[in-house]
């Protein structure tokens, strides 16, 4: 007797199940009768349309391919058991491609950062004259910076004292708009530099970006991105795969009032993590802040650290890095930081174990300053213009021996070096379940 609850069926129409539209395969006979294994796809008009084909092929990498994909003998019209057995082979290769398909996910993606000033040309002062007044110095100059930049193909790219001139700012916007999503932010009242956030297109999409102003704590600004990982957008829902990304420059601690400024500012920054975390429910979430914090081991770093984040740097070496800047005093001091938080190793217990299986998770892998093959603790010089870049060539690879011709020529670069970070990323252990109707996608 005919099962009620399977629909009778014209000769040639195929049966669908579910919603995503997922072919089963079709009955029906050859023009000699005989009956014949058919399956059903579509066409690149949208229609459906049946191909004889041989038993049975491997099913793909997506649930609608491995359905589409798997081939079986047509039974009679009449044989519900063979329809069965037909639709129980669908949902067997469906579930081989969930499980590759989660397989697939855990494996880790990689993640860079860097973290420049790259000494606007309003503050670069060299011979009683600023560099700002040249215009082929300062455009020369900034295509030195963006070519040092590019060497490293960061994902994420921060950058302090980000000139705001409109030619300067059309020589990144060109070199980066194809690769990387633009975002910045300029310094309040009259001054006329600011940061700027680079963000690799293929990898991240860009939730939210957040301005911090320091409004009565100096005339600094800070700017916070929300971040998540593009490649698992249909696997996961957005909280598991995000990261917040901070960049910031604090003021120089001329005296004691700008020290207490400067904990003021860095306080404002954590208040607003603190605040965009729980707004968006985000409390798992790794962080990453970074720029250049104008001083090293002082209270602002120590409140960093008690707020959860470590160098990585540190992380990575044992020590912070010796040299990343010569300042205006003819100073050599390490200033410029990575922080994340959530860094193995810094929470302990169960806790710390179900913090793991609810967020992403971000590895430090390295962290050095550009060029890797070169010390941290190279002496740096005092940056100097009126060169002509056109004789100029920048070192290729520094080694050990070359280390003066390197140093010679970054001091008409900038007065910081760059760094960068490398991460790997891994997906939750324990993420939500995924509907069916966005893997069918």
């Amino acid at each position: 007797m005919r099962n009620p609850s399977l629909p009778s069926r014209a000769k040639g129409c195929p049966t669908s199940i579910g919603e995503a539209g997922v072919e089963l395969l079709s009955l029906g006979k050859s023009e000699s009768g005989v009956k014949e294994p058919r399956r059903w796809h579509r066409s690149n008009a949208g229609s459906l349309r049946g191909d004889s084909t041989m038993l049975p092929t491997k099913p793909e990498d997506t649930l609608s391919g491995a359905l589409s994909s798997y081939v079986a003998y047509v039974p009679p019209r009449h044989d519900e058991e063979q329809i069965e057995k037909v639709i129980t082979l669908a949902l067997a290769a469906m579930l081989d491609a969930v499980r590759r398909r989660a397989a697939a996910a855990q494996l880790p993606r990689s993640l860079s950062l860097m973290t420049f000033n790259v000494l606007a040309p309003c503050y670069f002062r060299h011979g009683g004259r600023l560099e700002s007044d040249d215009r082929t110095a300062y455009l020369s100059r900034a295509q030195a910076l963006i070519h040092t930049i590019q060497r490293d193909q960061c994902d994420l790219i921060c950058l302090q004292e980000y000139w705001f001139n409109p030619e300067y700012q059309a020589q990144f916007r060109h070199a980066f708009r194809g690769s990387h999503y633009i975002h910045t932010v300029k310094r309040p009242d009259k001054k006329e530099d600011g940061l700027a956030m680079f963000v690799a297109k293929h990898k991240f999409d860009i939730h939210h970006v957040h301005h911090i102003a320091f409004d009565k704590a100096g005339d600094r600004v800070a700017l916070m991105m929300h971040v998540a990982t593009k490649w698992n957008r249909h696997e996961l829902p957005l909280h598991q795969r995000s990261f917040l990304l901070i960049n910031s420059h604090l003021t120089f601690p001329h005296c004691e009032i700008y020290k207490e400024m400067r904990l003021d500012q860095i306080n404002l920054v954590l208040d607003s993590i603190r605040k965009y975390v729980a707004s968006e429910k985000l409390e798992h979430a790794p962080v990453l802040m970074c720029g250049d914090f104008n001083d090293f081991n002082d209270p602002v770093h120590n409140t960093v650290m008690d707020h959860g984040f470590s160098s990585v740097f540190s992380h990575i070496h044992g020590r912070e890095a010796r040299i990343t800047h010569c300042n205006h005093n003819n100073r050599e001091v390490g200033v410029d930081f990575i922080f994340a938080s959530h860094l193995e190793g810094n929470e302990k217990g169960e806790e710390a174990l179900a913090l793991e299986r609810e967020r992403l998770q971000l590895l430090p892998t390295r962290c050095d300053l550009w060029p890797r093959n070169m010390s941290d603790r190279t002496r740096l010089k005092r940056p100097s213009f009126g060169h002509n870049w056109e004789t100029l060539l920048s070192p290729k690879g520094p080694h050990h021996e070359e280390e003066a011709q390197f140093v010679d020529y970054w001091k008409l670069v900038s007065d910081h070096r760059p760094l960068v970070a490398a991460f790997d990323v891994f997906p939750p252990t324990e993420s939500q379940a995924v509907e069916l109707s966005e893997l069918l996608l």
